[in-house]
């Protein structure tokens, strides 16, 4: 039993029970028209009841739905209790049904927990849980609910049955040896072999494609000082974080703030200008610079035409993180000057953008190419997410694989291959259902909140 939803106030608030005393525990604690419950409940609706404590007094007034297992979350009776959401009205329910005896506050993830021991759930299925609570863009949520939806799940069954013929096709070799049976050409088992190795590859390459975005990106916003960075740091942002000055060098620290594009959480970071400059803060603003620009995926160049030393500026990106992505932008486009300098700096960087901060000319087209430049072009719906642990066993699946392969080639035993790919199959069971041990299901479900 626990709190399901986040504390605080609220005009709802729900605690969940799962147990077999669920049936009791509501017949002692709920109360219809001033009559007791009378079983057997009815499931899966809403009644309006009142709450009572363990000495019958009036708790509040609300709704509870009773959930019949093993058609409920956690495959047990189950309901949830719909209170008014305040913290001492609901520990004060929650206090009054353990004095009761018959139910515990539950532990991080024991509902998500029993329903996978229950098998409503795999464990995939239930890692995906966790991640849609926790998801912090959209494409993280969309590839959790893929998750929750069994594709991956499908993806290892289907994967498992191949791996299962090739294994006893190894078998049938081994104990029918002797008995001058035909046997799958070895050709067309390295064939099955070598697309099993590739699909591996093809599910860990598309998860760290998928882990990439869904952690978000960082972008280096840098240039040369009082090009504009600041003003067009605030235009990205939509309100004034920068402060905007003409003085030069007004900032020494760097600035960052987070947004969204496309749903995935991007990190823009306002750097010092970058000049050579005697001052000491400023000296140390532009080593803060070279430490972003090598956790960056992206530079925004800002230049306002008017300074000759741009050349010199892009030789100080190259030197920090060579081949990293960069868009080039030319501000200030509202002035006369900056345009009359345009056709020289078009020769110099073909590829430059044209913005006014002051006009916000241009910032609609500057977004689009940063979401080009950072963004794959496969669909968000396309995305697959892989825990650590599953990353693992993916990985070691693989290199069992590669072994089979080796050992083809040198022509071992029969035996030794089949341990191999028993090892494979170990690894690939373990994605989904893993050995049952208190460890492994207690460091994935510690990480969950209370009440899932």
């Amino acid at each position: 039993m626990s709190i399901a939803t986040a504390v605080g106030k609220s005009a709802v608030a729900i605690i969940r029970i799962s147990g077999s005393h669920t049936e009791e525990i509501l017949m002692n604690h709920c109360r219809i028209q001033n009559a007791s419950l009378q079983v057997p409940l009815p499931e899966r609706k809403m009644r309006l009841c009142s709450f009572l404590d363990a000495e019958k007094k009036l708790l509040d007034t609300g709704l509870f739905v009773f959930y019949k297992g093993p058609s409920s979350y956690t495959g047990e009776d189950g309901a949830e209790l719909f209170l008014h959401g305040n913290i001492l009205l609901l520990r004060m329910m929650m206090d009054s049904i353990v004095k009761s005896g018959l139910a515990q506050p539950a532990e991080a993830g024991e509902f998500t927990k029993r329903a996978y021991l229950s098998g409503k759930l795999d464990l995939t299925q239930a890692e995906a849980v966790n991640r849609m609570i926790c998801a912090r863009s959209e494409r993280e949520l969309f590839a959790s609910r893929r998750n929750l939806e069994g594709e991956l799940s499908r993806m290892v069954a289907k994967f498992r049955s191949t791996l299962l013929l090739l294994k006893a096709q190894e078998e049938a070799r081994i104990d029918f040896s002797t008995e001058g049976l035909d046997f799958q050409e070895p050709h067309e088992q390295k064939e099955k072999l070598d697309d099993l190795i590739q699909q591996l590859d093809s599910i860990l390459n598309c998860a760290r494609e998928t882990e990439k975005i869904c952690l978000g990106f960082q972008i280096a916003l840098v240039g040369r000082p009082n090009v504009g960075k600041s003003s067009f740091f605030n235009q990205i942002l939509g309100w004034d974080r920068s402060i905007v000055s003409n003085q030069s060098g007004t900032t020494r620290d760097y600035v960052s703030e987070e947004i969204q594009l496309e749903g995935v959480p991007v990190r823009v970071i306002d750097t010092a200008g970058l000049r050579e400059t005697q001052d000491s803060i400023e000296k140390q603003g532009v080593m803060f610079t070279k430490k972003i620009i090598r956790q960056s995926h992206l530079i925004l160049n800002m230049m306002d035409g008017i300074s000759d030393e741009e050349s010199n500026t892009i030789s100080f990106f190259s030197s920090v993180k060579p081949n990293i992505p960069m868009i080039h932008l030319l501000n200030k486009w509202d002035l006369e000057q900056v345009r009359s300098v345009y056709p020289q700096i078009k020769q110099r960087f073909p590829d430059i953008f044209c913005v006014s901060c002051l006009t916000k000319e241009g910032l609609d087209k500057i977004r689009k190419q940063i979401q080009d430049t950072l963004f794959s072009e496969s669909s968000a719906e396309e995305g697959l997410l892989l825990e650590e642990r599953n990353r693992y066993h993916f990985m070691e699946a693989k290199k069992s694989l590669q072994k089979v392969s080796e050992l083809w080639k040198e022509k071992a035993p029969d035996e030794i291959v089949a341990i191999e790919i028993d090892e494979a199959l170990f690894h690939i069971g373990s994605v989904t259902n893993p050995v049952q041990t208190e460890e492994i299901l207690g460091r994935v479900f510690s990480v969950f909140c209370v009440g899932k």
